[in-house]
């Protein structure tokens, strides 16, 4: 944590902002996971995952995310994003040689293929989303593991500014333990307690880093949390059932071959391996036979759309309450 404040605080002198103005930004710089992919795992897998359908053009929903729809809020809004469905703060491939661990992206390769070719700018609103895959997809459940992604997530951020990042915007968790994931997987305790141990972790490195005014905290699960205490107040009357349930292949696309589709000749086993090694992208991969005939999905009132990703109607939802966040802690200027 030492690291944090010889760097940040030798930065205060260049970030000073006068007490009543807010910092100003024009473009978001995006790192997260596949509630924030707009189609990067999409064009990484040859459109195979998410399938879509039943998923909506490569995201992993039925319809457009929270990221993509905050160009409402703020018309002009520039959006660098490296999110991808399947990411983990923690790099995971660096302490295990588990395949499951060397397709799947990570935070500090995120900020990796970033800085490959583009750079951080004064004005970048630099947000950072991660911990669902590390929880709930990998099982790093305990508060040491916790502590980890804390770290991760601190190092990362600690990266950027060296890069020239001036502003940065963390979200916490919702609660996991809600997700239909958990109830099936029956870890609804232990999800739902390492969810809120840490967003406690990360208020605590918010408050660290309060003084020197460059990190923020947007907390997402307050927003979660009143869907499910008041859902018909944002049209959803189902917070529990999935409304696709998927086919979970035990190993995503074994039951294919080259003959199906040619492309399919471009994933080897380690390929298959990784993406059978975590549900949350699994379920997302369903034989192109099968969805070719399957009905449209009817997903009104459903808070989610999978076992753990979020509808179209959430996402709407939580891009205005992030957007009204960001509105009041930052001035967009568009360009």
């Amino acid at each position: 944590m030492k690291k944090w404040f010889v760097c940040l605080l030798g930065l205060v002198a260049l970030t000073v902002q006068a007490a009543d103005s807010r910092p100003a930004f024009s473009r978001i710089v995006m790192f997260g996971d596949s509630l924030s992919d707009t189609g990067k795992m999409y064009r990484k897998m040859l459109g195979f995952l998410p399938s879509s359908p039943p998923y909506y053009e490569g995201r992993f929903s039925n319809g457009p995310l929270w990221l993509e729809q905050l160009t409402t809020q703020f018309p002009g809004l520039t959006i660098a994003n490296e999110a991808e469905g399947g990411a983990t703060a923690v790099a995971y491939n660096k302490i295990s040689w588990n395949p499951k661990y060397q397709v799947i992206n990570n935070l500090d390769y995120e900020v990796t293929q970033f800085l490959e070719k583009d750079r951080f700018k004064p004005d970048d609103l630099v947000i950072l989303w991660f911990g669902a895959n590390d929880y709930l997809a990998y099982g790093w459940n305990t508060e040491q593991d916790a502590k980890r992604v804390r770290d991760a997530i601190s190092d990362a951020a600690n990266r950027m500014v060296l890069n020239g990042a001036k502003q940065i915007l963390l979200f916490n968790l919702p609660d996991l333990g809600q997700t239909p994931n958990a109830r099936s997987q029956k870890v609804v305790d232990k999800v739902s307690h390492i969810s809120a141990y840490h967003n406690q972790l990360m208020l605590n490195l918010t408050r660290q880093l309060a003084p020197v005014g460059l990190v923020k905290l947007f907390e997402i699960d307050k927003q979660f949390a009143e869907m499910l205490s008041d859902p018909q107040n944002f049209g959803l009357s189902d917070t529990e059932n999935a409304c696709y349930g998927g086919d979970y292949l035990g190993k995503p696309f074994s039951l294919l071959s080259a003959s199906t589709d040619s492309r399919l000749s471009a994933f080897n086993l380690q390929d298959r391996l990784a993406i059978a090694g975590n549900p949350l992208l699994a379920q997302a991969v369903a034989n192109p036979m099968a969805r070719r005939s399957a009905s449209p999905l009817n997903c009104e009132g459903k808070m989610f759309f999978d076992d753990v990703h979020p509808t179209k109607v959430v996402h709407a939802a939580l891009s205005e309450r992030a957007a009204t966040f960001i509105e009041s802690q930052y001035e967009f200027l568009a360009h």
